[in-house]
Parts: structure tokens; sequence; C-alpha cells
């Protein structure tokens, strides 16, 4: 604040001094080795005091032991008070494998769901930013998840990565057997789905090949609600083959044959309709 001659005071400013924080401390971690062992965080970076929970305590060794699975924030302090800043060090004991879950696509107006089939006292849907006790998450339209399992101990799963993409924008996986010369090619749509088309649905089936004739084919699937993909186009070629023209040369040629005194030429040609 500030007073005039005649008493006048300003209204009061706040002023917020920050204390100058030194370089990060370099620090190394133990992880637990199995569920219910604890990690050890070690400090590399010379200091006179040293703290793991963000400066709340403080004490003389740069090593931490018998710790649980968590974040620790560690700082270091130097003999005049100088605070570095937090160093952030996960203790993770991912002990209990790899989750197995089930998943549910979003379908035009239906909402899709996640369910972790691993039995566990805690879920995470988000890579372990949040745990809850329900193993489904529901009312999903689309996005990207990471799903993991934790016990009454802290031990954690690894975590799995799941996209989630509305049925109606995704396209029809498919792989094609050409034709050979007089015979039909056979278009198969790889995607699970209740219903196929092969005419950009304009009829529909149940069976997901289909013999064809060349020509170019527009592949579409549909859930059992109704619910239609995006547009997928496929192709079957016919390919003639135009096979040997051997023609008898006096002169040495490309191909020598296995006779040392007869020589041939031999020429290909691969036309496509």
């Amino acid at each position: 604040m500030i007073k005039t001659l005649t008493c006048c005071t300003s209204y009061a400013q706040e002023v917020n001094i920050t204390p100058a924080l030194t370089s990060y401390p370099s620090c190394s971690a133990e992880q637990p080795k199995f569920c219910g062992d604890k990690g050890t965080i070690t400090v590399s970076t010379s200091a006179a005091y040293y703290s793991f929970d963000n400066g709340v305590t403080w004490g003389t060794s740069s090593t931490a032991t018998g710790l649980s699975p968590g974040n620790y924030s560690v700082r270091t302090k130097d003999i005049s008070g100088c605070i570095s800043n937090a160093q952030v060090v996960n203790i993770s004991s991912n002990t209990l494998g790899n989750p197995d879950y089930t998943v549910v696509n979003p379908a035009c107006s239906v909402a899709g769901s996640i369910t972790i089939n691993t039995p566990a006292d805690f879920y995470t849907f988000n890579g372990g930013q949040t745990w809850v006790t329900s193993n489904t998450l529901s009312n999903v339209i689309s996005g990207n998840f990471s799903v993991g399992i934790k016990n009454n101990l802290g031990c954690t799963s690894y975590f799995s990565s799941i996209y989630l993409q509305p049925f109606q924008n995704t396209s029809p996986q498919s792989s094609v057997i050409q034709p050979t010369c007089g015979t039909n090619g056979t278009v198969y749509i790889s995607t699970e789905a209740d219903m196929y088309s092969f005419d950009n649905g304009a009829t529909w089936t149940t069976s997901n090949m289909k013999d064809l004739p060349p020509g170019t084919y527009q592949l579409k699937i549909k859930n059992a609600a109704g619910c239609v993909s995006q547009l997928q186009q496929s192709g079957c070629m016919s390919l003639r083959l135009i096979v040997l023209i051997i023609r008898w040369y006096s002169q040495p040629a490309a191909l020598t044959a296995a006779s040392p005194s007869t020589q041939y030429q031999i020429s290909t040609a691969l036309t496509e309709d």
C-alpha cells in the first residue's frame, strides 16, 4: 500500500515472491519384482537434503526404500535452503499380466461399451488416471481408451489400448482371389458383420464370400440393428497369358537350351482385360 502526505491510502496490492528453484534432480527407480514387493528410488544428484513427498518432509538419505506403487515427487535442497523442481518418479507393480476384455463398438444411434473380463478389485479405462470398481464402461460413442486392473495391494496389470470407432464410419476389410482364364474370382469380406453386400447395398446376404466375374464391386456391411458401414471398393481382373513363342535361330539368342548346338529365343507377353 502507499499513503500520501494527507494520509490518503491506496488499495492493497498483493505481490507474490516465488522462490527460485534449482534444476530437476536425477533419479532412478527399482521396481517391485512381484505383487506385494516394494520399490526403491535413488537420487544421484548431490544435495544436503532430499524429499520424496514434494517437500513435505526432508531427510539426508538420497535413497527411499519400501515404496508402494504410486507417483513420488522428488526434490533436493542445498545448505542455503534452495529447493529443486520436483521430479516425478513412478513406482509400478505390473505383475497382473494383461487384462482380458470385450468391446461392443458403437453403431449409429446405439452406444458402445468396454467390459474387462479379468476379475480384479479396481478397473481403469484411462490408463490409471482414475480407478473404479465397475468392470464395464457404458455409453461409449468413440475414442481411445487404455484398460487395466489393480488389486488391493496396489499391483496393476499392463495397460491395453483400445480404439472404438462408430460402425457407420468404418469400411469393411476385404481380400480378392483373382480369376484365372475362364473362371470367376472370389471376394472375401473379413470384417465381421450380420449382413454383407457386394453391390453397394442393393442386395444383402449372410455370406461374407462371393464368386464374381471380372469387374469392380462396392462392398458394404450391416449389423443386426440395420446400421450400414461406409463403402469399400474391390475388383476382380481377368488375365490372359500369351505363353511361349519359340523360333529357331541360326545365330545365338537370348536363352541357351540344354543342348549346346541348339539356341532358342523365347518371348512372353501379358495382357489385361
